[in-house]
């Protein structure tokens, strides 16, 4: 087993995502996760490119195909550092298309970028996904990634003003 699949089961199994590899949904997920995770800073050197479904590594799929079973019984001996801990507690749980999309934001480096900029961008990738999906994904990457030393009151209040906005709301 791989150094780096040792390290994705009990990751997985912290987040409590329990997978069947032969199901195309879980395979999407974890692909989006552990990308979301790699971003965040856990170490996980698997190399990513933008696929039809989003981000894709073909080494991760790799080893989650040759390792099916540990990961449907998220059988492992490893144990996660306080550190990995640290980061899985920030990352939340989103569905497949909130996935994509703040991984696709992620990958294209769009988590600051201006809401024209980001709708152009994205809905030139992902044309599927609503605005409100986009911006709202957008607004998860900057918290996923956001380094809590810079979480100031002024920030505190736009992430909170954001997760008011529903999908009525026009842009």
């Amino acid at each position: 087993m791989s150094q780096e699949f040792i390290k994705l089961i009990p990751a997985l199994k912290y987040l409590g995502i329990k997978c069947n590899i032969e199901v195309f949904e879980c395979r999407k997920k974890i692909q989006k996760t552990v990308y979301i995770l790699k971003a965040m800073g856990m170490n996980y050197s698997y190399n990513f490119s933008l696929y039809l479904y989003g981000v894709y590594s073909k080494e991760l799929a790799d080893d989650y195909y040759a390792h099916e079973e540990e990961i449907k019984n998220q059988t492992t001996d490893y144990n996660l550092p306080d550190d990995d801990k640290k980061i899985l507690d920030k990352f939340e749980d989103m569905d497949n298309a909130t996935l994509e999309a703040v991984s696709t934001i992620i990958y294209k480096d769009l988590q600051y970028a201006n809401i024209k900029t980001l709708l152009k961008e994205i809905k030139n990738i992902k044309p599927r996904l609503t605005d409100f999906q986009i911006i709202s994904a957008q607004n998860k990457a900057k918290k996923v990634l956001f380094k809590d030393e810079y979480y100031t009151a002024e920030i505190k209040k736009e992430i909170m003003m954001w997760e008011k906005v529903d999908d009525s709301t026009t842009f």
